[in-house]
């Protein structure tokens, strides 16, 4: 009973970045809330990312994932209903091997050796998401102690293209920069 009561405590605590709907889901069907607050992350990244390129009006924002875990599972679920800027936000599971055509975000799941799929995509403006130990995207979810925080590595998203707020940098545990030119 402890354990509930401690679960929906740390629910209290995840309304704020979430809302209620995905902590009453991993409650109802025992995920760890700490997929869940992962799921919610990975969607609400992108108001703190810029992209080189602007899609269509009314065109969906497209978040891929490859591989399959707990977080990739609840995706679909977190962000029903959400948009960014406005646009809808379209979950597309990709298969090993295909092209991440349209994907402004790339959540690969820890069942997927990232390395392939890292460097196939390098040089593209994709957010790429990891939450794997040693595989790590632009963003990697890292949890410490049944908190979940995160990396972002800023010099891959500049090579990628993309300009991540000072804001989400201000909140990251670590933040990998690029190296500033010699004056």
């Amino acid at each position: 009973m402890a354990f509930l009561g401690a679960r929906r405590l740390r629910c209290v605590f995840a309304v704020g970045l979430m809302g209620l709907a995905p902590c009453a889901a991993a409650a109802a069907e025992s995920v760890p809330l700490e997929d869940t607050v992962k799921a919610a992350y990975i969607y609400k990244f992108a108001p703190f990312v810029t992209w080189p390129t602007h899609p269509a009006a009314g065109a969906p924002f497209t978040i891929c994932s490859i591989g399959t875990d707990r977080v990739s599972v609840l995706l679909p679920q977190v962000t029903a209903g959400q948009r960014v800027d406005e646009r809808p936000i379209q979950i597309r599971a990709l298969a090993e091997g295909e092209p991440p055509a349209d994907c402004a975000i790339l959540y690969i799941a820890s069942s997927v050796a990232a390395g392939g799929v890292l460097d196939a995509v390098h040089g593209k403006p994709i957010l790429t998401v990891t939450s794997l130990e040693g595989q790590h995207g632009i963003v990697q979810l890292v949890t410490v102690e049944h908190h979940v925080s995160f990396d972002i590595d800023a010099k891959l998203a500049a090579e990628d293209g993309l300009t991540i707020s000072s804001k989400l940098l201000g909140l990251a545990r670590t933040v990998t920069r690029p190296a500033v030119p010699p004056s």
